[in-house]
């Protein structure tokens, strides 16, 4: 977050995000739409909730999706097998990139261009129990790396959480008031197939 907020890349002109995976389990949840299930709604929220995080809220948010196809997982209504977004923050354009059909392993990067530089990161939002994330920082051509050890990021998060929940310490990121996420979401929310023919 330092290096953009902090002026490292110059002004942000675009951040990308991506992540996807191959779900070959018919019976999970995430193929049913009452259960919240679609791309948006689980890994798309990696990539939108980090752009959020470094450029504040959307000011217009536009995007495409690719819908189960008819009688794939019957009784559980249409989701979003993948979708592509572009979010509007301003100086700054994000774009976004999930999906349930992608290759396996899974695939995730995130990448921020501003006027001085670019951060590259890929394998971002994976729990990385046994590979390092690597940041791949270039500033007007001199290139550098930083590398963090393996980690369970997911592990690390939810334990924050619970400290945080029970008062023994200050969310690292707190939620605004109001809470804004709804207008961010709205245009992108999947509709039933009946709104969108």
């Amino acid at each position: 977050m330092e290096l953009v907020r902090g002026g490292t890349l110059g002004d942000v002109r675009s951040v990308h995000g991506a992540f996807g995976f191959h779900m070959t389990n018919p019976d999970d949840f995430r193929w049913n739409a009452a259960q919240g299930g679609g791309a948006l709604l689980d890994v798309g929220t990696y990539p939108v909730n980090l752009m959020r995080l470094l450029l504040g809220e959307p000011q217009a948010v536009t995007a495409a999706a690719r819908w189960t196809p008819a009688g794939a997982h019957p009784g559980t209504g249409d989701i979003d097998v993948a979708l592509s977004g572009t979010l509007d923050f301003g100086g700054a354009l994000g774009s976004l990139d999930c999906a349930f059909d992608w290759t396996d392993p899974s695939f995730s990067r995130l990448t921020v261009v501003g006027t001085r530089g670019t951060l590259d990161v890929p394998r971002v939002y994976h729990s990385h129990t046994h590979e390092p994330v690597t940041l791949h920082l270039n500033l007007r051509g001199q290139e550098s790396r930083e590398e963090f050890p393996p980690s369970n990021g997911y592990a690390r998060m939810v334990t924050h959480f619970q400290r945080a929940a029970r008062g023994q310490e200050a969310a690292l990121y707190p939620p605004p008031t109001p809470w804004p996420r709804r207008a961010c979401w709205t245009p992108c929310t999947p509709r039933p197939a009946r709104e969108r023919a």
